[in-house]
């Protein structure tokens, strides 16, 4: 009934790869809500304080891992359910539809072919659905790579943000524009904020209790763009072409 140390030490570092590829093909994910006023907002994931602020129409989403040829379809369907619950929140405030989905970058330090084309297919997903992808605070790593596919431009160079705050503030302006007149409101002030806190929300993976996934996730809103649609500084690709990249250097 007993074998070597060597095959104790195969098989511990064999369960440890299929954890890792496990978590990497079915990566946390998070809907983010306003925890702080003022300039310098801070934006949680909802499921650990249930008493942050979404503004009706804006759907703040993050994605905590490299986006690959792995977990492309997960992020898909997780990102598509978020879509219908916050869609049906938005509707009890009066809004009809989400008008901004803002994916929060910080965390994704790595974006492959197949993860590139998960971007592309989204901006047009939401084009047909008169809704206008945002990417908030996206790393130096993962701009690079975008412009191999001149991504910036079919996004649109004016839709990269430095800072989430930043970004659901442009979003929120320009909604209101539309004569909405939406604001920041707690999930916990009404009935249907119960949906976004159900486990399918998000990776089924409870948040680390001290928070380490959003601590990380916030730095760049703590210390962030001066106002609203604070857009990422030009750089110029390849082709001559002028793209967008963050202000501040790939999160370590």
């Amino acid at each position: 009934l007993f074998y070597s140390v060597e095959v104790g030490l195969a098989i511990a570092i064999g369960l440890a790869v299929l954890l890792a590829l496990f978590q990497s093909a079915f990566p946390h994910t998070a809907v983010l809500g306003k925890v702080t006023t003022g300039p310098n907002s801070v934006f949680r994931n909802i499921k650990q304080y249930p008493a942050a602020q979404m503004i009706p129409g804006v759907l703040v989403f993050r994605i905590d891992a490299p986006v690959y040829f792995a977990n492309v379809k997960s992020l898909e369907e997780k990102i598509e359910a978020a879509m219908v619950k916050y869609t049906a929140w938005s509707n009890v405030q009066g809004v009809p539809q989400i008008f901004y989905l803002i994916l929060d970058m910080t965390p994704v330090h790595h974006i492959d072919s197949m993860g590139l084309h998960f971007l592309e297919d989204l901006v047009f997903q939401c084009k047909s659905k008169n809704i206008q992808l945002i990417l908030a605070n996206p790393g130096r790593e993962v701009v690079n790579d975008w412009k191999r596919v001149n991504f910036p431009d079919l996004l649109g160079r004016d839709y990269v943000f430095v800072t989430v705050g930043d970004a659901v503030l442009f979003a929120q302006q320009r909604i209101n524009e539309l004569g909405y007149g939406v604001r920041p409101i707690a999930l916990t002030s009404v009935a249907p904020a119960s949906v976004f806190l159900s486990k399918d929300l998000t990776s089924g993976k409870r948040d680390s209790s001290d928070g380490s996934s959003d601590e990380k996730a916030s730095g760049s809103e703590d210390a962030g763009g001066k106002g609203p649609g604070a857009l990422l500084p030009p750089v110029t690709n390849a082709s001559g072409a002028v793209a967008r990249t963050s202000a501040r250097t790939a999160q370590p």
